[in-house]
């Protein structure tokens, strides 16, 4: 692999609980057009990888979140940011409740 590294993938991982795809490219000043295949297979698995570990970490603490002061609403805006990216419907009203079914793809 030219473009990345096994430390370069493993900070993908790390930035994908938070940034998008783009973001990340943009941050390595990678063009993705000059991926090789197994560049882009191996950069596709790691964000997923990263990706899937923030879903399960905000999932995971969310309850707990919710106890602090204004963590719920820290949390949901972190949901809500993401859940394109997370594939999943997201249902709100104007009290600013929302809820999230995550696996679904909404078009």
């Amino acid at each position: 692999m030219d473009l990345l590294s096994y430390s370069t993938l493993m900070l993908v991982v790390d930035m994908a609980a938070t940034m998008n795809k783009a973001e990340i490219l943009e941050t390595f000043s990678i063009d993705p057009a000059e991926f090789s295949i197994d560049e882009r297979i191996y950069f596709d698995e790691f964000y997923a990888h990263g990706k899937g570990m923030a879903i399960h970490t905000v999932g995971q603490n969310l309850i707990a979140a919710t106890r602090g002061r204004n963590g719920a609403q820290a949390a949901m805006q972190y949901l809500k940011r993401f859940a394109k990216e997370f594939e999943s419907d997201i249902e709100g009203d104007s009290s600013g409740s929302f809820s999230f079914t995550f696996g679904s793809m909404k078009e």
